[in-house]
């Protein structure tokens, strides 16, 4: 399924920007840099997919949820929001690849700027970068400058020393493993309601 449409594959994007969900376009309104960086700290990619939708997309969105015709759920939701995540965040690994799978960089180094935000705008500061006027790719490239920068040690006393890149990589790049405890099946009609749940406090009535 093509997602996101017309735009540059692999390369970083900036909303306002379009997603296709089966045959259907529906745009995504620009959002400030600040929201994006904490929503994806969250894992919130409902902040894009359906939240930042105009109200007639999300309302032609909630009518083929409830359409049990239409082969739309929940999954296509998500499909399209951390790939869009993925795209603004510039993690996407290019074309040939998963994109979803650049959701999971992304997420990470923004739950690591997002919680060391002091030392991190210190960090921008003594680099000449300003967070605070850049797009969320930006933020995002200079959180993991800023996370080899400080990234974890190995071993503990006289023998601690830092880990390396590649190991500090394969951290934030690696998507998660499946978890068979963590694994739900979900009815489609099941997965039609949690779609549904995302738009309850975007629409109207």
């Amino acid at each position: 399924m093509n997602l996101l449409g017309e735009l540059w594959p692999g390369g970083p994007v900036e909303l306002p920007a379009h997603v296709i969900l089966g045959d259907q376009r529906y745009r995504v309104r620009a959002v400030p840099t600040r929201d994006l960086l904490f929503a994806c700290a969250a894992s919130d990619w409902t902040r894009l997919v359906p939240r930042a939708m105009p109200r007639a997309d999300q309302l032609r969105l909630a009518a083929r949820l409830y359409d049990p015709a239409d082969a739309l759920d929940f999954s296509h939701l998500w499909r399209a929001g951390v790939t869009l995540f993925g795209r603004l965040a510039g993690t996407t690994v290019g074309e040939g690849h998963d994109q979803a799978a650049a959701w999971w960089p992304a997420q990470r180094i923004a739950e690591y700027v997002v919680a060391t935000w002091l030392t991190f705008d210190g960090w921008c500061l003594r680099k000449g970068f300003d967070p605070h006027t850049a797009p969320l790719h930006r933020i995002i490239a200079a959180g993991w400058q800023y996370r080899i920068d400080y990234r974890p040690t190995d071993g503990a006393g006289d023998k601690a020393k830092q880990i390396s890149v590649e190991a500090l990589r394969e951290q934030v790049w690696t998507p998660p493993g499946p978890h068979r405890v963590q694994v739900m099946r979900f009815t489609a009609s099941q997965e039609r309601a949690a779609a549904l749940a995302a738009l309850r406090d975007v629409l109207p009535g």
